[in-house]
């Protein structure tokens, strides 16, 4: 899969990192970024 780099606020990686640790949920900070952005656009699907 191709990639791009986006820009993201240290502050909010930081939260993101911190769901992820705590949840379990997620396999790494870029799956749960991916997972968010999917679940985002599809509500306007």
């Amino acid at each position: 899969m191709e990639v791009i780099e986006i820009k993201i606020p240290k502050q909010l990686m930081g939260s993101v990192k911190a769901v992820v640790d705590k949840t379990q949920l997620f396999a790494d900070e870029d799956d749960f970024i991916s997972q968010a952005i999917i679940k985002q656009i599809s509500k306007y699907k």
